[in-house]
């Protein structure tokens, strides 16, 4: 019962488990990097909470990437938050194409709730563009100084 996040059909999900009675992977999202479209640069691997409880609250929480032949794990971690943070997203990995190949790099870095994800994970991709609000922000920002030159 996967369901397909995109279009290509080689990203999916396995579907919402909030029961947390399906074992040691409740739930799976797998990329099949063979055959990706080539505008597929980058994935983020985030887990959020939807639900009223916070990670602090969830009994063991843990998050691994692993090979989808082997199950070889690459990376694994327990979700553990700092302290008194309520978190409610973390971005776990991420993932790029490089070459012919993809790259992996950990992250591990908790938010907070309602995050905007587009906004917030350029960060870790440098060299992009800003996005179309930041580039509108910017030229606003620049119009009154431009304005207040031409009539000194």
């Amino acid at each position: 019962n996967a369901a397909f996040i995109d279009a290509s059909k080689k990203v999916y999900h396995s579907g919402e488990d909030q029961a947390g009675f399906g074992g040691p992977d409740d739930e799976t999202v797998s990329v099949e990097t063979a055959g990706l479209p080539e505008n597929y640069h980058h994935f983020f691997f985030i887990v959020e909470c939807d639900s009223k409880y916070s990670f602090e609250e969830i009994r063991n929480p843990a998050i691994r990437i692993a090979d989808g032949k082997t199950n070889e794990n690459m990376i694994e971690s327990t979700i553990t938050p700092p302290v008194h943070y309520n978190a409610r997203g973390l971005v776990f990995c991420h993932v790029w194409r490089e070459g012919d190949g993809f790259m992996l790099r950990n992250l591990e870095e908790y938010t907070g709730d309602n995050m905007d994800w587009p906004k917030f994970l350029r960060r870790f991709v440098p060299g992009l563009p800003p996005l179309a609000e930041e580039a509108a922000a910017g030229q606003n920002a620049e119009a009154p100084a431009e304005a207040a030159g031409g009539t000194a």
